[in-house]
């Protein structure tokens, strides 16, 4: 999920203090057309950190998934955890944390909101879960400001202070075989997606694309039977794009296409997939101050509206999302 050096771009230091100064209370708010949620604490105690406090008005298509984000928001945890082993690849880090409460009710698609060491930095970057192992969980950071490269040097027996699971994750349940399509530090959350459905039985093909070299270092951070990958400038696997190569290795039929990367991508994904007759989903991405849906900061333009990446997703129906370009606020990647 992305960030900006001052962790979010279109409010600044003015939604700092009022995320700051509500801090551990849960808050409503009326708007036009939905409410806003709770606004989670920046303090790292352990405990429950928000409530629903009624369903917003939302599209038909859109509400299972709303609910699911507001139920997750209610559930999340907010604690201290240690960090047990990091591993580097190139400038990426991938942390593995001790966070029993998160792990044992998080789901493939879901994020935690992780504070920043440092009193300088007042919110908290959104982190996409990379895998979930038994009382574990793995977070896959890439450093691009100051807060996301404080969170990739975190050192094994550091801790660091998580809020989560939350939003809505993938609907994994009818899928009888998967293309996994990536793009970037995009990809970061489809592992644990790979995981769950290697689990069932279900056959898994991934088709992750890089810019260069230099990023592509993150395809050794997953463990999927049936990676390919390819890079902008043909140096590592084929030369194109995620879609690209999705289109060329092909997955059946019957396979569904589950997606995460830069909203470019995601259209181009689903203007592909439209085309060959397949469905799916895709993790949206947009900038994050909150992740409970208070702020209405992740807001993205899709076919039924402007909704929040955090509660109504962050995955929603690959038709979803509307071929606009880049959504309100940027991208959601750079903290995964």
């Amino acid at each position: 999920m992305s960030e900006s050096d001052d962790g979010f771009v279109m409010t600044g230091e003015r939604l700092s203090r009022t995320v700051t100064r509500l801090a551990g209370r849960c808050v409503t708010r009326a708007s036009k057309k939905r409410s806003c949620r709770a606004i989670v604490s920046a303090a790292p105690t352990t405990g429950r950190v928000c409530t629903t406090a009624g369903m917003a008005e939302a599209p038909p298509r859109s509400a299972a998934a709303a609910l699911r984000g507001e139920q997750a928001c209610a559930a999340a945890a907010s604690g201290s955890y240690r960090v047990v082993e990091r591993r580097s690849f190139g400038p990426y880090a991938l942390l593995t944390v001790h966070a029993p409460d998160v792990a044992a009710v998080a789901r493939p698609g879901q994020f935690v909101m992780a504070a920043v060491p440092g009193p300088q930095f007042h919110l908290r970057r959104p982190l996409s879960l990379h895998s979930v192992e038994g009382p574990r969980l793995r977070l896959l950071v890439e450093p691009r400001g100051e807060g996301t490269r404080a969170l990739a040097d975190t050192g094994v027996a550091d801790t660091l202070a998580l809020t989560g699971p939350l939003g809505s994750g993938f609907p994994l349940g009818d899928v009888r075989a998967a293309l996994l399509v990536g793009g970037g530090i995009g990809a970061a959350p489809l592992q644990f997606v790979a995981d769950v459905l290697r689990e069932r039985g279900v056959p898994v093909t991934a088709a992750f694309g890089f810019r260069d070299e230099g990023q592509a270092r993150l395809a050794a951070a997953f463990e999927v039977d049936d990676l390919w990958v390819a890079t902008d400038d043909g140096t590592v696997g084929r030369r194109g794009t995620a879609v690209e190569l999705a289109s060329a290795v092909g997955a059946g039929p019957q396979a569904s296409v589950l997606a995460c990367g830069p909203a470019p991508m995601i259209a181009q994904v689903g203007s592909w997939a439209a085309a060959v007759g397949l469905t799916g989903y895709a993790s949206l991405e947009a900038h994050m101050a909150c992740g409970t849906g208070a702020c209405h900061g992740c807001v993205v333009a899709t076919r039924e509206g402007y909704l929040r990446v955090c509660v109504d997703g962050p995955v929603f129906p690959l038709d979803l999302p509307a071929a606009t370009g880049e959504p309100p606020g940027g991208g959601v990647e750079a903290g995964r």
